[in-house]
């Protein structure tokens, strides 16, 4: 099972280059590893602190790019989420659209596509509360993660 505590223990220092990364990746899309290992050292982060990040998977990687750096995702998906302060992202997958609020801290919109039905999907999140939803009959379902050691690739 994915260790959701790994983000807040982290040491402060790899704390910050996390959201770098992220915020590279909001800005730019998916990140090539080398990328990711030129921002670090750009931002005068040890080169030591990319790799204790991908050793503890605190990103995914996928053919050489970083495709996740929860709750962020490089690759399109269905669940688009802006922020207040205008940046918007792919979130992985539904729940961590709205788990994004405890990450960023900031109010968010979240459009969505129903994976079952196509329904289009907004939510708002207004001060960490969910203040606004259509449609109004919407419910959010996942599978059963404990099988799963990565959950990125299978959100």
């Amino acid at each position: 099972m994915m260790d959701l505590q790994k983000y807040k223990g982290l040491p402060e220092e790899e704390q910050k280059a996390r959201f770098l990364l992220m915020e590279e990746t909001i800005n730019r899309g998916i990140l090539s590893e080398n990328e990711g290992r030129e921002i670090i050292l750009e931002n005068d982060f040890p080169e030591e602190i990319y790799d204790n990040l991908k050793e503890k998977e605190v990103f995914v990687t996928v053919d050489g790019n970083i495709g996740y750096i929860y709750p962020v995702s490089g690759f399109p998906t269905h669940h688009r989420v802006k922020r207040a302060d205008g940046k918007e992202f792919y979130a992985m997958c539904a729940v961590d659209a709205l788990g994004s609020y405890a990450t960023f801290y900031k109010d968010l919109e979240i459009n969505s596509i129903c994976s079952e039905t196509g329904e289009e999907i907004k939510i708002i999140i207004k001060n960490g509360k969910v203040t606004k939803y259509s449609p109004e009959n919407i419910h959010v379902l996942h599978v059963d993660l404990e099988k799963f050691k990565n959950w990125a690739a299978n959100c």
